[in-house]
């Protein structure tokens, strides 16, 4: 998608409001968060791409979203292609880092469960969770464990193959 459709679609969902390629959409159209939700989920569905709310505000113009959907999308075909030989938890934990946990959600097989700490929710909730707010950074490897640092936190990434499926364990790793 365009900078340009994406510009249309802004317009529309702004009650027809004038939206150019380099329009903020915060600063300059005085966007709020229930409209950007609308936006989000409207490019989510005409893309097929899984895009989050934090993506606006990472891509804030048309024309920077049109950048980062064709990232978003070249990146998934990448890790795709990488995982289409074995499945890799270092992929996941990739895009986790890099493009967010709808992405990295997108990546995993229907069957995959996920488990974090006490927490109870859809794959891509936990996956939010155990990214954090903010950045988080993919380690190196450390004896077959798979790494990510959000904050002062380290999450070690597992897997578990049973009778019912493969499940996902993150765990906080320990530091030190």
């Amino acid at each position: 998608m365009d900078a340009v459709s994406i510009a249309a679609l802004w317009s529309r969902l702004l009650d027809g409001a004038s939206v150019r390629p380099d329009d903020d959409f915060f600063f300059d159209l005085d966007g709020n968060s229930l409209l950007a939700a609308s936006i989000v989920s409207e490019l989510s569905v005409s893309t097929g791409l899984p895009v989050e709310l934090r993506d606006l505000y990472l891509a804030p113009t048309p024309r920077e979203f049109a950048s980062y959907l064709d990232h978003l999308n070249r990146r998934l075909g990448e890790y795709r292609t990488t995982l289409a030989a074995a499945f890799d938890l270092g992929v996941v934990a990739d895009a986790l880092a890099e493009l967010g946990a709808s992405a990295a959600d997108a990546l995993l097989p229907a069957e995959v469960t996920l488990a974090y700490g006490d927490g109870d929710g859809s794959r891509v909730a936990l996956l939010r969770q155990a990214r954090g707010n903010g950045a988080c950074t993919r380690l190196p490897m450390q004896g077959g464990d798979v790494l990510i640092r959000r904050g002062g936190t380290v999450l070690r990434f597992d897997c578990d193959s049973d009778t019912a499926g493969v499940r996902i364990l993150v765990t906080d790793h320990p530091t030190g």
